[in-house]
């Protein structure tokens, strides 16, 4: 992530990367009352979880979203994004505009290899 964000023209000194758990980091940021203007979720399809059930993005999205949008600040947006072959979205309720058309390279437009949504606070 430091890497990125070099490479990006972002000074890493002003930006915090944590690697951990995303529901745990999401408990814990919520009940610190933080509050973020833009979050990135990119759940994998299917992920373990040592000892505990892991995450399953078309059961467990709907869940992640909503504690992601709990640490967003008032008009702050969440970007989400799927690989999941069939994935089918739980968006009920939120405000999100599906923007896998603008993101997908012509070359892929009739297999997109992933899907993206933005979600705002």
């Amino acid at each position: 992530a430091r890497e990125n964000l070099t490479l990006n023209g972002a000074a890493p000194g002003a930006h915090v990367t944590r690697r951990e758990d995303a529901v745990w980091f999401l408990r814990d940021e919520a009940a610190a009352g933080r509050r973020y203007d833009l979050a990135v979720l990119d759940a994998p399809t299917v992920s373990p979880r040592g000892g505990v059930q892991g995450i399953d993005v078309q059961r467990d999205h709907r869940a992640l979203l909503d504690a992601t949008l709990a640490v967003l600040a008032p008009g702050g947006a969440v970007y989400f994004c799927t690989s999941h072959p069939r994935f089918a979205p739980q968006l009920d309720g939120l405000a999100a505009r599906e923007l896998t058309a603008e993101v997908i390279p012509e070359d892929y437009r009739d297999r997109a290899p992933h899907r993206l949504w933005r979600v705002t606070a």
